[in-house]
């Protein structure tokens, strides 16, 4: 382990250099070596067109080197541009059979395109060119991670249990594991943890990564059983922690989960995970208001959430600068979210400026036609604006996309009848509202408008005849 972080530093300041003497333009020199660490440096950040121009560079300056061409070969097939990769792996299989890396590489492009047969045959090849140990651990951990990738369970496991029978390393089944849960196999990572915490039962990361991977796949039992080990193996673990706050939030158990979250955000203050779980407890908690001061930091610390901003915005007063300022920056960052254009809408509804709010509506509209929520918001800024039959129409719409209980929208066209003097429309459309009449008279879609002029007072008439 210290060795492997002396690499990671040594690789670092190298990485350090080349990107000094490419900044000052200097001549630019580095053995095959020290280009390998940077190019891996690169890949391991993600960095693709960094990783590629130092492979260039590379090629050029040791054109002779079977290193670099394979990692350029490595790019090549990372990128998908399997027959460049193929063209460019035939040449050096010809100057070079000997190199077990060349093979490794056709079976991983053999694998992504489906030619099983022809992948196990580029296996065995890499396995037969050598005597190391330690490279044929790398190679069937290699085919291993490239068949789960491409969701080929049984070759995968194949692979990594004979891997496994040449050393039996905790580590190789926890990064196996990881590997997995990258890839979104959670069951799978599931099942190597566990055939590892058999052999390592105090691994604390062993145990909160199979917390994690049972947690995503709602097996809440069995997570919180892992977290429980991993905090009797570490009792002040603030992920350990955050986890076992999670764990409770999902079985609906909101007072534990604020105690471990509370116990995590006092050894982590800055941890963005624990503080948004705070305050998605607190927000579905009788007193919202609660979750202000965590959302507050949490935004500081998480500025591109969209939803949070919204929730805080929520939490401010009516009509409030804070609460049009929190919606605007919510809006800003999902410029197409429907459920936070219209209640901004409705915000400028409640405060009468019908213009503003019919804006939103239309801007809710354009990014989904299809949504009733838009349309209803758009009625009620287009009968104060215009006219009772503009809104009539967007109701007319409202139902034609209504996949809920349309009762709501038949009292809108009800009222809208009535206001416009057709009364015998106004009750055809009130008792059709009334024939859908479920156990709640106000269907949750429209109970923000029903305390909106006029409209509240017909359906009180209404309610009380």
């Amino acid at each position: 382990m210290f060795d492997d972080d002396y690499r990671e530093d040594e690789g670092t300041e190298i990485v350090g250099r080349y990107e000094q003497l490419r900044k000052s333009r200097s001549p630019i020199f580095f053995d095959v070596d020290e280009f390998g660490s940077i190019i891996d440096f690169y890949l391991r950040n993600n960095q693709l067109k960094s990783a590629n121009e130092a492979t260039e560079l590379a090629a050029d300056l040791h054109p002779d080197s079977v290193e670099i061409q394979l990692k350029r070969t490595q790019l090549l097939i990372g990128n998908a541009r399997y027959v460049e990769a193929l063209e460019l792996l035939s040449d050096l299989k010809k100057k070079h059979p000997g190199y077990f890396e060349i093979h490794l590489q056709f079976g991983i492009i053999n694998i992504a395109t489906g030619k099983l047969t022809a992948a196990r045959k580029c296996l065995n090849r890499s396995l037969a060119c050598t005597v190391s140990q330690d490279e044929k651990i790398d190679i069937w951990l290699t085919f291993a991670r490239e068949y789960m990738a491409q969701a080929h369970r049984d070759e995968a496991f194949y692979c990594f249990e004979k891997a496994m029978q040449i050393d039996d390393s905790a580590e190789d089944y926890h990064d196996f594991a990881e590997f997995c849960l990258s890839n979104e196999k959670y069951e799978e990572a599931i099942e190597i943890l566990k055939m590892m915490l058999d052999k390592e039962p105090f691994h604390v990361n062993g145990w909160l990564n199979l917390a994690g991977a049972c947690i995503y796949v709602r097996r809440d039992r069995e997570a919180m059983e892992a977290v429980e080990y991993a905090l009797a193996i570490k009792p002040e673990d603030a992920f350990a922690l955050y986890l076992a706050g999670l764990c409770h939030f999902n079985s609906e158990n909101n007072e534990k989960a604020l105690e471990y979250c509370y116990r995590s955000i006092e050894i982590d203050p800055e941890s963005v995970n624990t503080l948004r779980l705070i305050c998605d407890i607190l927000w579905q908690s009788k007193d919202p208001l609660a979750a202000k001061p965590w959302l507050l930091k949490y935004t500081a610390l998480a500025p591109m959430d969209a939803e949070a901003f919204f929730m805080l915005g929520t939490v401010c007063k009516a009509n409030s600068r804070e609460r049009y300022r929190y919606f605007r920056k919510a809006i800003e960052l999902d410029e197409s979210n429907v459920h936070y254009l219209t209640s901004m809408a409705h915000e400028y509804i409640t405060a009468g400026n019908y213009k503003k709010a019919l804006t939103f509506a239309r801007e809710a509209l354009r990014a989904d036609d299809q949504s009733e929520r838009a349309w209803i918001v758009s009625s009620v800024c287009e009968f104060y604006l215009n006219s009772p039959l503009e809104a009539w129409r967007c109701i007319l719409r409202a139902i034609r996309h209504s996949e809920t209980n349309p009762m709501s929208l038949w009292l809108h066209l009800s009222f809208y009848c009535f206001s416009m003097g057709r009364l015998r429309a106004g009750w055809r459309y009130y008792y059709k509202a009334v024939a859908f009449q479920s156990a709640s008279f106000f269907p949750p879609v429209l109970s923000d408008y029903f305390e909106i002029g006029p409209f509240s007072k017909f359906i009180q008439y209404k309610k009380n005849n």
